[in-house]
């Protein structure tokens, strides 16, 4: 995990200096790939809650809370519903609290079983006429170092299979801290790769794949 404060806030995020080619269509698995958490986890949470006219929800696996903040606190009331997954040891700040229509907490990212049912219970609190949601998982890699790969991947699929056709699952992975035979696993269930790099300047940017 980067530290902390090579997180970005979305107030200061930064900026992409090459939009994709690819369309990132609806409906569809979007892995963000990064040599760091940080990046990967910073154009996860903007593609899938930064410009979404739709319903999402964040499920946070390992980054506390309150890194999150910042992308979810100054969300505009009039944006669609937001729910939270907290599966980390940190308990979501008051500001968080505030700003979510959905919030589940369970003790662990480690009990796959336990973090679908949350999953699909914020989704159906905050889609109540089940219209799409995005699934928005900023750092994949937690769940691949607790489990097996084919498990992880089945319970990707099954969250994706469950979602309704329009929404996406939007999630960022470290790819330097896993084997390529992982990645090119998670890539044969995907529909789209973004790649992402930041600049020394700080700028973003992406790539893309079709898969």
């Amino acid at each position: 995990m980067s530290d902390a404060k090579d997180w970005v806030d979305r107030a200061t995020s930064t900026a992409f200096a090459e939009s994709p080619q690819v369309s990132l269509k609806d409906g569809g698995i979007i892995i963000v790939a990064a040599p760091d958490d940080a990046v990967a986890g910073d154009v996860c949470l903007q593609v899938g809650i930064g410009t979404a006219e739709q319903p999402a929800c964040v499920v946070a696996t390992s980054v506390a809370p309150e890194r999150l903040d910042s992308y979810i606190s100054d969300r505009a009331p009039t944006q669609p519903a937001l729910g939270f997954v907290d599966a980390t040891p940190n308990r979501p700040t008051p500001a968080m609290k505030e700003s979510v229509q959905a919030l589940e907490d369970i003790p662990s990212s480690r009990d796959l079983l336990q973090l679908t049912t949350a999953v699909g219970d914020v989704r159906e609190a905050i889609a109540p006429n089940d219209q799409p949601v995005n699934i928005v998982i900023p750092t994949f890699g937690s769940l691949l170092s607790a489990a097996p790969t084919d498990r992880v991947v089945r319970v990707l699929a099954h969250i994706a299979e469950s979602n309704e056709s329009d929404g996406r699952v939007v999630i960022g992975l470290n790819y330097t801290a896993g084997s390529n035979e992982t990645l090119q696993t998670l890539k044969a269930h995907s529909d789209v790769i973004l790649w992402a790099e930041r600049d020394g300047d700080g700028t973003v940017r992406l790539d893309s794949e079709s898969l």
